[in-house]
């Protein structure tokens, strides 16, 4: 079991303490309330690096699931995500200046989308191989404690962890 204690920013909030296992367990009280969350599959390696690793959305959907938040979806966000994939994709090789090419312009398409049943027609009816979407597809919770927390918090947190992993 790892602890960590987040101090505030400067501004006096944002601070977090937070507890993570070794088998995945995520609990943390912070000054935009308290969450938990346990992951089941995380890979083999370490759950810390797994979750420092984790992008802000992806995370407030795993906690607001079943609390009763309906999340909307972002499609200004998902284009974004959308074209960082394509060029992260690229950069390692994954796809080739074809592929990336029509992946980009096919994105103009995924701004006018309004879910993210849309955005999965999206990428089947072009044949893009994604294998989960949710990290690509981006949502939101408008003025809610949970979407402060993973906005504001929850970056502090991975990189406070980052550090302490830096030091070993």
């Amino acid at each position: 079991m790892y602890r960590y204690n987040v101090p505030a920013t400067s501004e006096g909030e944002d601070w977090a303490t937070v507890i993570l296992t070794s088998d995945g367990l995520f609990s943390v009280v912070s000054d935009f309330g308290n969450y938990c969350y346990h992951w089941h599959s995380f890979g083999d390696g370490d759950f810390r690096q797994f979750f420092v690793n984790l992008q802000p959305n992806y995370v407030l959907c795993k906690l607001a699931n079943g609390s009763g938040l309906q999340p909307q979806y972002d499609g200004a966000a998902t284009l974004l995500a959308w074209k960082r994939l394509v060029l992260e994709m690229r950069r390692a090789r994954d796809i080739d200046h074809i592929t990336a090419r029509e992946m980009w312009d096919a994105s103009i398409i995924a701004n006018d989308l309004i879910d993210e049943d849309d955005f999965r027609q999206f990428i089947d009816d072009n044949n893009f191989c994604i294998d989960d979407i949710h990290h690509i597809a981006e949502f939101n919770f408008h003025d809610t404690d949970l979407g402060r927390f993973c906005e504001k918090v929850l970056p502090n947190i991975q990189q406070h962890i980052k550090g302490t992993l830096c030091s070993m």
